[in-house]
């Protein structure tokens, strides 16, 4: 594969961050009808070095849907516990999840 300037060759995941990530991880797996991922908890140094959380931990989850090679990764930060953040979509650093399907009628109806 070929290397941009910066050496970045592609997407290894997206990072989704929850209060709940079991409750966001069966919401997402039922949506998509996929196994649930691979679930993990971390308290393991070097996360406090690239989140800059002094003593930072974590519970994470991958879902991966057949035929994407990008898993989504759901984060619920354990310590330090994050606070609820209230943003609209055009504001800076606001995020959403765009989803491909058939149908968006028979999606909405599971």
């Amino acid at each position: 594969m070929k290397q941009n300037i910066a050496g970045i060759q592609g997407l290894a995941h997206i990072g989704w961050t929850t209060a709940d990530r079991d409750g966001a991880m069966a919401l997402l797996c039922g949506a998509f009808g996929v196994e649930h991922g691979r679930s993990q908890f971390s308290d393991q140094p070097y996360l406090s070095e690239v989140t800059g959380f002094p003593g930072c931990a974590i519970k994470i989850g991958f879902i991966q849907i057949e035929g994407d090679s990008v898993p989504l990764e759901i984060l619920e930060y354990v310590r330090p516990e994050g606070e609820r953040m209230r943003m609209a979509l055009g504001e800076p650093g606001a995020a959403y999840l765009c989803f491909e399907t058939d149908s968006i009628g028979a999606f909405a109806k599971k």
